[in-house]
């Protein structure tokens, strides 16, 4: 992958991530699902705390990086199904690569 492609993919990246700060866990209890994920870990609470992560903090960190990922997966995955529906070549990953990416950032704007 050349500089101008591995550039294209980091302005996604970076656009993502900026639309996800404000979206940053700062309490715990904020998770819709917590009290579940809470009760099923419990069973794992003898390991975690050797680890010594609070569990509401792990809880909400890794609510919020599933959703970074599926934010992630998502504009890529959307791009690359849009770009098999215009009839551009899969056998040709170059050309889908650029319209991947020039599909993404238009999705982000």
């Amino acid at each position: 992958m050349n500089a101008k492609k591995k550039q294209a993919i980091a302005k996604v990246i970076i656009k993502i991530l900026k639309s996800r700060f404000d979206t940053f866990p700062e309490y715990a209890s904020s998770q819709r699902n917590a009290p579940f994920h809470k009760a099923f870990l419990e069973a794992f609470s003898e390991k975690i705390d050797r680890t010594g992560t609070n569990l509401d903090a792990l809880i909400s960190m890794s609510s919020w990086i599933h959703g970074l990922n599926t934010t992630i997966g998502q504009v890529f995955s959307r791009a690359r199904r849009t770009s098999f529906a215009t009839g551009t070549s899969a056998d040709s990953s170059e050309t889908n690569l650029r319209y991947t990416l020039r599909r993404s950032v238009s999705l982000l704007k």
